[in-house]
């Protein structure tokens, strides 16, 4: 199953794209990771085929992860180094193996974010970029920082132009590190809104209403987070469970599941196929594919 790509610009998507975890703007600054080491099975929903159901099981260490699923009625596995910017796609069948991503369920992003004051967020280290802490202020029940931020895009202006300038309000959840409203002067506004505190397959999760406006047209829907780990354990939209993470396990996955085993051999990345005329790309959802993990194609927000 394909996640569907239809949505707004900029939605809260709800998988991880790589390059979230793989890119890094300067050297000195690490990616955003998970609160703690785990396991769990994760159930994906194709909101267009209610019954389209895919599913997968990873495993979350320190620095690394690995996901496991059923793509085209074979299993696929896909380990992820990001401090070390690799991927790997295995393929147990034929004991192969390829760089760079292909087909397997991919875990939620971690829900933290840089922000603003970060010592080695964007701020402090993206040319083009500037940021002025407005103050403190209690924004739904939440304690938050007040950021404005000033972008630059690269390129000189033609002469006798003054260069362009995008600003945008930011409200930040220093305390959980995330961001509660975003608010440009274009673009995409978005705001979350803490309504609940509630379990969720026996775990402690904070219920989050999400909601985004955009060009006049608003989308909303609900995120579970769990407590200890700050990972969606569950997303909802319009009464339907899209997302949801079962049989968390707090433990270090052994360091065997993120090698690639000495049987195995490598193999070139599958070219993908070209689309005929009128055609999408876009395949069937079948019960025995897994959505594609592809970089830059699936957003966080």
């Amino acid at each position: 199953m394909r996640i569907p790509q239809h949505r707004t610009p900029h939605r809260f998507a709800l998988l991880l794209g790589l390059t979230t975890l793989l890119a890094a703007p300067c050297s000195s600054q690490a990616a955003i990771w998970y609160a703690g080491e785990f396991s769990a099975d994760i159930i994906i929903s194709d909101p267009r085929t209610p019954g389209n159901k895919a599913r997968g099981t990873f495993h979350v260490a320190k620095d690394r992860f690995r996901a496991e699923g059923i793509h085209q009625g074979k299993q696929k596995v896909m380990i992820v180094l990001p401090t070390e910017h690799k991927v790997w796609m295995l393929q147990p069948e034929e004991k192969t193996f390829f760089a760079g991503a292909g087909n397997a369920p991919v875990p939620p992003k971690p829900d933290r974010e840089r922000l603003p004051g970060d010592v080695d967020g964007l701020c402090k280290q993206e040319r083009g970029i500037t940021c002025s802490k407005l103050g403190n202020e209690k924004l739904n029940g939440v304690e938050t920082e007040k950021w404005e931020i000033k972008l630059t895009p690269p390129g000189q202006p033609a002469a006798g132009q003054a260069p362009e300038v995008q600003k945008v309000l930011v409200w930040a959840d220093v305390q959980r590190h995330i961001i509660i409203r975003q608010q440009p002067e274009a673009g995409p506004a978005m705001e979350r809104v803490l309504t609940a505190v509630e379990k969720v397959n026996g775990r402690d999760t904070e219920k989050w209403a999400v909601s985004m406006i955009y060009q006049g047209k608003s989308q909303s829907y609900n995120r579970w987070v769990d407590s200890a780990l700050r990972v969606p354990v569950r997303e909802e939209e319009n009464g339907q469970v899209l997302m949801e993470l079962v049989n968390i396990q707090e433990k270090s996955p052994a360091a065997t599941l993120f090698e690639i085993p000495k049987d195995y051999r490598e193999i070139q990345p599958p070219i993908p196929a070209t689309p005929a005329a009128g055609d999408s790309g876009q395949r069937r959802p079948t019960e025995n594919s897994a959505p594609a993990a592809q970089p830059g194609t699936l957003q966080y927000r």
